[in-house]
């Protein structure tokens, strides 16, 4: 298991949609096949499930980067401040290969698009 998390702005559906966004997977539905694009770290796997309003996530069931489950997570604050997360559940031969391989990408990637308030880097 490994987590990588960032801030943004906004409210948590317009977090969930940049994140989405940014990992290829545009509009993501339950039942679809996605993998993720535009340079960011590899993985994809079946929707299996999704929610919207205030606290918006997508639960995604794994083939690669090893079987197991990933859940993507946008939760507000307070005004104007989104905390975002990415939360890998791998298992089976080669997981724990896969999340020392893949967690610092991850943690790379989340650095980059949602990297952390200076308020909150300053405390």
């Amino acid at each position: 298991m490994f987590m990588a998390m960032g801030f943004a702005s906004g409210t948590s559906p317009e977090a969930m949609a940049k994140m989405n966004s940014s990992l290829g997977l545009g509009d993501a539905q339950v039942g679809q096949k996605q993998q993720t694009g535009g340079g960011a770290p590899g993985l994809s796997g079946t929707v299996e499930a999704t929610a919207g309003g205030n606290h918006p996530f997508t639960l995604m069931l794994l083939d690669q980067p090893a079987p197991g489950a990933v859940v993507l997570n946008a939760c507000p604050m307070g005004e104007d401040k989104v905390f975002v997360s990415t939360a890998f559940y791998l298992y089976g031969k080669g997981a724990a290969e896969a999340a020392q391989k893949n967690e610092p990408l991850w943690k790379a990637w989340m650095a980059e698009h949602f990297g952390a308030p200076a308020e909150a880097t300053s405390a």
